[in-house]
């Protein structure tokens, strides 16, 4: 796996797209990735395990909500895109977490899903391969060959957790392992062998409680036979052989059968004595029902024959009340026809009178049209003569009504006009001030103009300032960044002269080693000549020839010595003389490219610095090692010559800025003048056309109300008035108009009410004689009330109803023969069968308990059969894999609690111990070796998985907790390139092509960081990027290649600089 490009957009503390290259910073091998705390460097690392699996690693896998930026604008889309190369194939991963995002209509927020998309690069472009979750999620773990805890660990090597991880008890270890190492078949088996444990102790209880209620059931059985002979106690039966147990229980199932079969014959006979007594009762009790029937019915006809005449009443009185109620309906619908014409008659005049009182001129126009009934009392000559005048069709009101509505409309229009009017005044108002105010800002603005004039006259110059102050910054910074890059030469000349010095130790010692091993071989290859007539004498048997001599008899075999070599001590000891020899010649192959690596940075300073100062003799002083003094003077020298450029620069981009803006605000005022002179015209063109305006409205005004008096009838001689604010016209024509309306509408009721007084008393006097009554007093004397009638119909129906039972009843042929005959005795009767009822049901009770215990004694026999046979190899069963699962699970006879997926884990982490040896031995030079072991923990508790380191120095063996701050950091990093190298062979050994380190150098010094970076510059063989995330300053010198994180109040930015661009 090598990754190749990042890109970055509204992620964590990034609010826009950032972008990292790790194909140029492959060109370097190793990279720093360093910035301030919290600026988002472990983001970075965050952003390739989401972009890869979706999730966070460890701690941060909760924080899916929290991934998008607060610094992004409102509708960016957190995303993350990477491109890699995953088993020979380039991919492309663009995905976006879930977040909340605004509204597209409306106002709130939106939550969006989650989605991804995977692509491939292939000949003719980028293809598409999913876009679903799941399949990119199988996809990439199918490639990778891990999960993202592993990956984790394998590629971001985070050193926090892996000091934890050093350090940690042996049961937290092997929790931290169990997420890297596959053991699910072990701890399946595990689980297994503890469930079939629980499993087996279940089914051993069962049985045994099958056994005990079997038993406990079999006394309650045995109890409830209603027989002396039965078996009181069984409690022992429970502990019987299976033989005798099934003796007894057949012997007892034979006496409950006998006691069955007598319960069954006295049972039947007690129940044929019962029924022949119940049907006797029955046969009593309905002859007594019968005489009853019959004697009621006679006594029911004779009382309605001696209340016929109460009857007949009835009948006469129901019938009148009937006719009465239809002409009650009639009655009462002509006395409300009646008072409904009294009050119209008073709602007329009352309206008459309200209209003359609001208009008394048209009392002249209702008298030049009366000539009827000139006899009438003069105070109803209003309501008389308006009454008969539109009763006779002569006048009405409609024409009035229509001269009030025209009216009402031009009094509608002036309404309006006068509106307009009002508006157009205050039009006029706010177009004077707008023109008064537009003055006071014209001359403003030409103020203004002259005074920025002057002002920017005054600030010519700073343009060619500014310009000269940047070329001065730029030298500085050139030759500051010359010095910097002299000092990171200096350094790492230093380095190099610490590696040709380890590598010169280490390659004295591979050459001590392979000497000692050559000596052995020869020791050994010497001693096993002269033992070779011994080894010869081993082969020899009795009557076979001799190899040497051909004799077959042997009378002196040479005897071996105590000190015998044989050929596999000879091979092995060879094989470690050709591994010694390989390791001698690979240790001077280093020795020589260290010394290659010296020489050339020595050059590369003294290019350097003569480049600074061409005068000094920079060779000499390199092979010297007096570099250091010179160069920190002109580093001084530099920075503060970059301060002076720099505050030169400042203050020139102060005064270009303030020339600048004084320029716009120039141009605004001349903008502003001009706006203004044309306000200015624009108000003076509005106020005479407002003034205009007011003139045609009084006109308008004028007329219309000339207009409504020539037309309304609710004027009277008036003159127009040409004041617009006298409004009383539309009170007195509302007033009028509104009694006209009220009158008009009171003498049409009036008339109605007249036509309907007329008809009500017609169909009254027809209803009368329909129905025989004389008048309405006739009519209200015969009628009744509803509740009357109603009772009067009910009491009719029920005695014939009455009748008509009482008959049928005497005509029944039961009831005539149950009459004629004697009543019989029914309580001796009764008696007789309660007696014979109680025998038959005890004798059913004592069938049914016996047949029921039978039953019952039969299964609860089978029952305890089943048990006693199941118990037995339910309980060695449960024995076994009770001892098997405490081994498993570390328990029982394991004497070093070890669990068997512990152990597995042991394996592992020996593996892993022996891989972070060859790393630590490097970094710690060969001072320390980290250990697996298998003691068991303090009290009691399992072991398995700890830890220990060997010191060479003292010979001692150490916890890891002992180490120091900078030797638990060397541990740590072993452990981990061991543990990430442990992982990828389990996970099929995929090429890994890029890794990260986080964190942990700062507490390292000189020496143990020039032994680690070697280390980690060892883990470039093969093409693969090594990234270091770390805040330690030394490291941004060793480093050339870096991606700097910076955070600003607006988010974080992500730079790359590589080697070319710190040279350029």
């Amino acid at each position: 796996m090598r990754l190749h490009h990042l890109r970055i957009e509204a992620f964590g503390p990034f609010a826009a797209a950032e972008e990292i290259d790790f194909d140029a910073l492959s060109a370097h091998g190793l990279h720093l990735i360093h910035g301030a705390t919290g600026a988002g460097k472990t983001t970075i690392l965050d952003a390739i395990c989401f972009a890869l699996f979706g999730q966070l690693p460890g701690a941060r896998r909760g924080q899916r909500d929290s991934l998008r930026s607060d610094h992004a604008p409102a509708g960016a889309e957190p995303r993350v895109v990477l491109e890699l190369t995953l088993s020979g194939r380039r991919l492309r991963l663009d995905r976006s977490p879930e977040h909340l995002a605004p509204k597209k209509r409306g106002t709130g927020t939106t939550r969006r899903q989650a989605k991804v998309v995977l692509s491939e690069r292939t000949s003719s472009g980028w293809v598409g391969v999913s876009h679903r979750n799941d399949e990119v999620g199988d996809f990439i773990g199918q490639g990778l060959g891990m999960g993202l805890e592993q990956f984790a660990q394998v590629v971001l090597l985070p050193q926090g957790q892996f000091a934890a991880f050093l350090q940690a008890r042996p049961d937290d270890r092997g929790r931290v392992l169990r997420h890297l190492f596959d053991i699910d078949r072990f701890l399946d088996l595990e689980t297994w062998l503890a469930e079939q444990r629980r499993e087996s102790a279940t089914a051993v209880q069962d049985a045994s409680a099958a056994m005990t209620a079997a038993v406990v059931q079999l006394q309650g059985v045995l109890s409830d036979v209603p027989d002396d002979s039965a078996v009181t106690d069984v409690t022992e039966w429970g502990s019987l052989p299976l033989g005798a147990l099934r003796e007894r229980l057949e012997a007892e199932q034979t006496r409950v059968g006998a006691a069955v079969t007598v319960a069954m014959a006295e049972a039947e006979h007690a129940e044929t004595a019962a029924d022949r007594a119940r049907d006797a009762v029955t046969a009593a009790e309905r002859a007594v029902e019968l005489r009853r029937l019959g004697v009621e019915a006679q006594q029911e006809t004779a009382a309605l024959e001696s209340d016929r005449e109460a009857d007949a009443a009835q009948r006469i009185e129901l019938d009148g009340a009937r006719r009465a109620a239809y002409v009650r309906a009639s009655a009462v619908a002509a006395t409300r026809a009646r008072g409904e014409l009294d009050r119209a008659r008073d709602e007329a005049s009352t309206a008459d009178r309200s209209l003359l009182a609001a208009a008394p001129h048209l009392a002249t126009s209702l008298e030049a049209t009366d000539d009827v009934e000139s006899s009438a009392p003069q105070a109803d000559t209003l309501f008389t003569l308006a009454t008969d005048v539109v009763a006779d069709g002569r006048v009405s009101y409609d024409a009035w009504l229509a001269s009030v509505e025209a009216g009402r409309e031009a009094l509608r229009q002036h309404q309006m006009v006068v509106r307009e009017h009002q508006a157009a005044r205050r039009a006029v108002s706010r177009s004077e001030a707008a023109l008064t105010s537009s003055h006071s800002r014209r001359d403003v603005q030409t103020s203004l103009v002259a005074d920025l004039q002057g002002r920017l006259d005054e600030l010519a110059d700073a343009q060619a300032d500014h310009a000269t102050a940047v070329a001065e910054l730029a030298a500085a910074d050139e030759r500051a960044r010359l010095v910097q890059h002299a000092r990171a030469q200096h350094d790492r000349v230093r380095a190099a002269a610490s590696a040709v010095s380890a590598s010169e130790r280490t390659h004295r010692t591979s050459a001590v080693a392979f000497q000692e091993a050559e000596s052995e071989v020869l020791r050994l290859r010497g001693a096993r000549l002269g033992h070779l007539a011994a080894t010869l004498a081993e082969g020899l048997q009795p009557g076979e020839a001799c190899p040497v001599c051909g004799s077959v008899e042997h009378p002196e075999p040479a005897a071996p010595s105590s000190a015998h070599v044989t050929d596999d001590e000879v091979e092995r000891a060879e094989a470690r003389a050709r591994d010694a020899g390989d390791e001698y010649r690979r240790r001077e192959g280093e020795l020589a490219a260290a010394r290659e690596r010296l020489a050339a940075g020595r050059a590369q300073l003294e290019t350097s610095c003569r480049a600074l100062d061409e005068a000094s003799d920079w060779a000499e002083a390199i092979r010297a090692e007096e570099v250091a003094g010179p160069l920190a003077q002109l580093e001084d020298t530099s920075a503060h010559q970059v301060e002076l450029a720099r505050e030169s620069a400042r203050r020139a981009e102060q005064a270009l800025t303030q020339r600048r803006r004084v320029a716009e605000q120039l141009r605004a005022a001349e903008a502003e003048r001009a706006q203004v002179e044309r306000d200015v015209a624009v108000h003076t063109a509005d106020v005479a056309r407002e003034r205009a305006r007011l003139d045609e409205l009084d006109e308008r005004a004028d007329a219309l109300l000339t207009r409504h008096d020539q037309t309304c009838v609710c004027v009277e001689g008036s003159a127009a008035s040409t004041d617009l604010n006298d409004l009383s016209r539309d009170g007195r024509h509302d007033l009028v108009e509104q009694r006209l309306r009220v009158a008009s509408t009171a003498q049409r009721a009036l008339v109605q009410a007249k036509l309907l007084d007329r008809r009500a008393q017609s169909d009254l006097d027809a209803l009368l004689a329909e129905h025989a009554f004389a008048d309405v007093e006739a009519a209200d004397t015969a009628w009744r009330p509803a509740e009357r009638i109603a009772e009067l119909e009910r009491t009719q129906h029920e005695r014939h109803a009455r009748r008509e039972r009482a008959s049928a009843v005497l005509e029944r042929q039961d009831v005539v023969e149950a009459l004629a005959v004697e009543a019989p005795d029914l309580d001796a009767l009764r008696a007789t069968a309660r007696t014979t009822a109680t025998l038959a049901r005890d004798n059913q009770v004592v069938m049914v308990t016996t047949q029921r215990a039978l039953g019952r004694l039969r299964e609860v026999a089978r029952a305890l059969e089943t048990a006693a046979t199941r118990l037995a190899p339910l309980r060695e069963r449960h024995e076994r894999v009770t001892a098997l699962a405490d081994v498993v699970n570390g328990g029982g006879d394991n004497l070093k609690k070890m669990r068997l997926s512990s152990y597995v884990l042991a394996a592992r982490l020996e593996e892993v111990t022996r891989l972070a040896n060859e790393r630590l031995a490097v970094m710690s030079e060969g001072r320390f070796e980290l250990a697996h072991s298998d003691e068991r923990a303090k009290g009691g508790l399992r072991s398995g998985l700890g830890l220990v380191v060997h010191d060479a120095w003292t010979g001692q063996t150490r916890e890891p907790a002992t180490l120091s701050g900078g030797e638990s950091f060397l541990a740590s990093l072993a452990l981990a390139l061991g543990l990430g190298e442990a992982v990828r062979q389990d996970s099929g050994g995929i090429e890994l092509q890029t890794l990260f380190v986080d964190e942990g150098f700062g507490s390292l010094d000189d020496q143990s960081l020039e032994q680690v970076m070697a280390v980690l510059d060892d883990l470039r063989a093969g093409g693969r990027t090594v990234g270091i995330v770390s805040h330690v300053r030394e490291l941004r010198d060793r480093v050339p290649a870096q991606v700097v994180v910076t955070k600003t109040e607006t988010g974080s930015t992500i730079s790359v600089r590589t080697p070319t661009e710190h040279a350029a």
